[in-house]
């Protein structure tokens, strides 16, 4: 599902301003990144609907489209009462069967490590552990465009490698991914990188393009230059 932002803008007061203006093709993932106030979150509302631009719109290449936002604090997220239902919730509002959800709660249990612990409340997981809660029962519905805001922050090694694989296969299978990082490693999934600064692109493209930029960097001449 591709996205166009045209001609968007949020304000909040005098203090900051968000201005974007491109599309977003489908199929593929974006790489947002920026640093802190640069307004990738605020972006990233506005794309889930919490937040209505001042001006301009928004328009989905699906008349009808299902969006998952994973976010940044995972507290702000998690509303049932035991992880069961927590995978559930989604699920139920798409109108799965009940032998399929079972068998898809199942293998989520697995995936994620909550085999035996289905019964348990979100409240007493760790943050780690409310993370990894969080993206499964996002991911386990499928929606067509996924928001995620910084969703390996909490994970182990082990979780952001399964994170990792999960979101490549969603692409393969025809998902559009918009997902925000501070972890530079995280920039290779890029399809294209979006980079604000102060509410505005300051880079939109390529990621190898980004990196040119950056050539002729002491810090890139050094890693060019022969070993002693």
């Amino acid at each position: 599902m591709s996205v166009i932002l045209d001609k968007v803008k949020y304000s909040y007061g005098s203090q900051f301003s968000l201005n974007i203006n491109l599309q977003i093709p489908e199929n593929s993932i974006t790489i947002l990144i920026g640093e802190n106030g640069a307004g990738k979150t605020t972006l990233l509302k506005l794309l889930a609907g919490v937040l209505i631009p001042d001006t301009g719109r928004i328009v989905f290449g699906n008349e009808t489209h299902e969006i998952g936002y994973i976010f940044q604090n995972p507290d702000d997220q998690l509303i049932q009462l035991s992880i069961e239902k927590e995978l559930a919730f989604n699920l139920e509002n798409q109108g799965v069967g009940q032998a399929k959800m079972a068998k898809m709660i199942n293998t989520y249990l697995q995936e994620y490590d909550f085999q035996g612990r289905e019964k348990v409340s979100p409240g007493n997981l760790s943050g780690g552990e409310k993370q990894r809660l969080a993206l499964a029962s996002t991911l386990i519905s499928a929606p067509q465009l996924l928001i995620f805001d910084e969703p390996t922050g909490f994970l182990d090694y082990k979780q952001r490698e399964k994170f990792y694989r999960r979101v490549e296969k969603l692409k393969t299978e025809g998902h559009t991914i918009i997902w925000a990082t501070h972890e530079i490693d995280e920039l290779f999934f890029a399809d294209q990188l979006l980079e604000l600064k102060a509410g505005n692109t300051r880079f939109w493209g390529d990621y190898f393009d980004f990196l040119s930029q950056f050539e002729d960097s002491p810090e890139m001449r050094e890693l060019r230059s022969p070993c002693d």
